[in-house]
Parts: structure tokens; sequence; C-alpha cells
């Protein structure tokens, strides 16, 4: 018995294990859910996240890989668990019902057992009464002994039962009559306080009756009176009505008055405000017209040199395919193609990408030469080869390498890993449980 149930605690034990990691693996697989999700609900053109970079192609990998991870956990780790589990839980029951069996057969048997004992103890009792059965036997057939012979008269018999029925019953009523006679003492007593008692219920009777007599009582007088208080009750019950209607009036005013002033209070809250406002506005106003000025003497200082710088460049990157950008006095620029200037929607969304990438680098100029020379050691650039081909790749390579003797570093963020051989040095930044790390790789 000691065995069986040892086995069935390491039996219960590897089933415990077996639901944890199950439970386990349910954990990875919901948090891989909803990593599907939050990343679907972000979308493809979103930003990451984490990293605030766009996801793109990193959508379309990420994506298969959690589902895959899902399906792995589902039909390799959880089928294989559950399968072991149903066949441990069928096992720990086949066990617990031999021991149910076995707790049974000892249990009956113990039964058994214990009638045998009661049934020896009962035969021992039997036998004890039937020795005094035999010693009382003894005694009379000792007695009749003694009697000698004894004639049996059964008429005579029968006359004496009948005559001592009719002696109990007269016994019985002899004894009823008894317990009356000795109650009678007490009778008396009781009989005697009812007695006094009526006689002094008589004495207040008449004296209640003199009360009444002498009270000055008049049908109609009393009939008046209630007619008098119904009426006093009935005009009671209108001033109580209307006296709730006024406290009711009295708090829907005093409720009003407390709105009217809550009200009056926002106003004049929103009256400073506006007054604030107006002041604002005011001073912008004044601001906007200078700035307004201030941009029309900047822009037709600034405008020339940045349409100049970022045509150089866009003439370099694009092989002199396009000859000029020009940049107008609203900030929107014009590239020159076939002889004419033309909106910067007409072109491509590649060919777009670089006028800016242009134009940035000339503002960065211009803003150099207006602030009284110098140098900018640093030049960023952020996803600036997501919509370009390998072509256009090249050539923006090849404008960077010009203007790496203009800039001391050019930095450039990138999730194109195709592009990672084009740099001299390159830091990679990974995202991995819940933190972010960052390495430098070497290319020797």
């Amino acid at each position: 018995m000691a065995a069986l149930k040892s086995t069935i605690e390491k039996k219960n034990k590897i089933q415990s294990g077996l639901r944890e990691k199950i439970g386990a693996f349910e954990e990875l697989i919901k948090d891989r859910r909803k990593n599907i999700d939050k990343i679907k609900s972000l979308g493809k053109n979103s930003d990451c996240p984490t990293c605030l970079q766009p996801l793109k192609e990193a959508y379309d990998k990420v994506l298969p890989k959690l589902n895959n991870e899902i399906e792995q956990y589902q039909t390799n780790e959880l089928a294989s668990r559950n399968k072991k589990l149903k066949v441990i839980s069928e096992e720990i029951i086949k066990l617990k019902k031999q021991k149910l069996g076995i707790e049974d057969t000892l249990e009956d048997n113990r039964e058994d057992a214990s009638d045998e004992r009661n049934s020896k103890t009962r035969l021992r009792e039997i036998k004890k009464e039937l020795e005094g059965l035999k010693e009382k036997q003894k005694k009379l057939q000792k007695d009749i002994n003694t009697l000698g012979s004894i004639k049996y008269d059964a008429v005579q018999h029968s006359a004496i039962c009948k005559k001592l029925k009719e002696l109990e019953k007269a016994h019985k009523r002899y004894e009823k009559l008894g317990v009356l006679i000795e109650r009678i003492p007490e009778v008396k007593k009781d009989l005697k306080d009812l007695n006094v008692k009526k006689e002094n219920l008589a004495t207040e009777l008449l004296t209640a009756q003199k009360r009444i007599k002498k009270i000055p009582y008049s049908e109609k007088k009393h009939t008046a009176a209630a007619s008098a208080q119904d009426a006093m009750e009935i005009k009671k019950d209108k001033s109580y009505k209307l006296l709730n209607q006024k406290k009711d009036n009295l708090k829907d005013i005093m409720h009003s008055i407390d709105m009217i002033a809550e009200e009056l209070k926002r106003d004049q809250t929103q009256r400073e405000r506006v007054k604030k406002d107006q002041e604002e506005y005011q001073a912008l106003d004044k601001l906007d017209k200078y700035m307004d000025d201030f941009k029309e003497i900047v822009l037709d200082e600034v405008r020339p040199l940045i349409s100049s710088q970022a045509s150089q460049l866009f003439q370099d990157i694009t092989c002199g395919r396009y000859e000029a950008i020009d940049v107008d006095e609203n900030f929107d620029f014009f590239i020159f193609d076939s002889g004419s200037y033309f909106p910067i929607k007409r072109f491509s969304g590649g060919e777009v990408d670089l006028a800016n990438i242009c134009l940035r680098v000339a503002i960065s100029k211009a803003i150099i030469e207006l602030s009284g020379g110098g140098s900018v050691g640093l030049l960023g650039f952020d996803e600036i080869f997501g919509s370009q081909d390998t072509g256009r790749r090249m050539e923006i390579l090849s404008a960077f390498h010009k203007l790496k003797e203009q800039y001391r570093q050019i930095f450039i963020i990138s999730h194109i890993d195709g592009m990672k051989e084009d740099f001299p040095n390159i830091m990679e930044v990974a995202h991995s449980a819940g933190r972010s790390t960052i390495r430098w790789i070497s290319k020797e």
C-alpha cells in the first residue's frame, strides 16, 4: 500500500511539471500573438515602436517568424506534452482506482473481523443467560417438589380473573377520587380568591359608572369637534404640501443661483482668457509683420545662395541630367528640365528625395555663410536610400564622397543591410530582451 501511494505521488509531481510547462508555452504563444496584433495595428508603413524607424521590410520578416514560432510551440511542444499529460493522467486514475479497491478490501476485512468479535461476545452472553435459566429451572423444580401435588380448577381460575379485573377498575376509580379529594383545600382557596376578585370588580364597576355619569358628554359636541379636527387635519396637510413646494422652489432657486454664479465665474475666466488671447494675437500680429519683412529680406539674400548650392550638387548627383534647382519666394522649389522649370510634383519619388538631399546640404551651407563662416563638422541623413534604386544609391554615395571634403563626418541612418559594404565605419543598433544594444562592426 505504501509503495502504491509513493507511485501516485511521483506521478502527481510529473503531472504538475507537465502542466507548468504547458502553461509556460501557452504564455509564450499568447505573448507572440500580442506582438503580432501590435505590429499589424501599426501597419507596414508606420514607424517601429522601439527604434522609431519605418518598419518596411522588417514587417514582412517579423510576422512570419512569429507565426512560425507559434506553430512550432503548438505542433511540437504543446502536442507532445499534452499527449504525455493525458497518459500520466490516465495512469494516475488507474492507480487511484487500484488504491480505492485495496482500501475497500481492507475495510471489508476489518468489518468481518469486528462482526466475528461481536458474535463471540454475544455467544458468551447467551451461554451465561442459559446457565442462569438452568439455575432458575432447578429452583422452580425444587419449589414444585416442596408444594407437592396441585389440583388446577379452570372454572375457579376464570372467576378469580374476572373478579380481579373488576377490583382493578374499582381501584383505579378510587385512586382518581383520592387525587380529587386531595385537591379540595386548594380548590376552596381558589374559589375564595375568585369571590374576592368578583367583589372588587363589582366595586370598581360602580365607581366607573358614577364617574361616567359625572362627565358632561354631548354627542353633538363630540361630532362637531371631530368634524372640526378633520377639517384642521386637511388644512394642516395642505399647509405641509404648500410648505414642501416652497422648499422645493427655494432649492431650485438656490441651485439656479449657484449655476449662474458658476457661469459668471466661467464667463469672467473666459473674458480674461479672451483678453489675454487678444493681447497675444496683437503681439503675434506685430511679430508676423516683422517676420514677413525679415523673411523677405532673408529670402532675397538666401534664395540665390541655396539655389546655387543645391543646383551644383543636384547636377553632380544626377550626372548632369538635371541642371538646376530654383527656390521661389514661398520656399517651394522647382527643377530645371528640358529648358524649363517644373514643380517638384511632376517628378518621381526618387528624384524628389535626391532634390531634398541637395536642398538640405545647400541650406546648411547657407546657414554657415550667414552666421559668419566657420565649418560644420557633422552632416546627418535619415533613411535617404529607401526609395532609390541601385543606380541612384551609387550616385548619392558618389555625391557623399565629394561632400567628405567639406564635412569632417557624414552620419547616415539606414535599415538596408546591403548598404553596409559601402561605408567605412558601421554602428549597428539591435533591440532584444526589452533593451537596445550598440556595437561597432569592423571591416578589417
